[in-house]
């Protein structure tokens, strides 16, 4: 549930309600506040990058690839990392 939470908190960051975004993170009731015990992110912190690093951090194992994903998709990977995998030899002959 709070990969949804955090993924509309990103979204309405991206359409300009930075402060519905701020309202998901700063939620008492969330994991960030519960078991993080963290302060309120504020309105002009880096609130994008806040959400990222949250996911990353409560959604680790929950599905594959979600970190990776979300990084390629933001275009924070390392550089001459890969971004699409081979095709397996046995579909290419195929």
């Amino acid at each position: 549930m709070w990969e949804c939470r955090l993924l509309e908190a990103e979204a309405l960051f991206r359409t300009g309600n930075e402060a519905g975004a701020l309202t998901i993170l700063n939620d008492p009731e969330g994991p960030r506040k519960v078991r993080g015990q963290l302060p309120d992110v504020e309105a002009g912190d880096k609130v994008l990058r806040y959400i990222w690093d949250e996911k990353d951090i409560e959604c680790f194992l929950t599905g594959a690839g979600i970190p990776f994903f979300d990084m390629r998709r933001s275009d924070r990977l390392q550089p001459a990392t890969l971004l699409h995998f081979p095709v397996p030899a046995t579909e290419l002959e195929i």
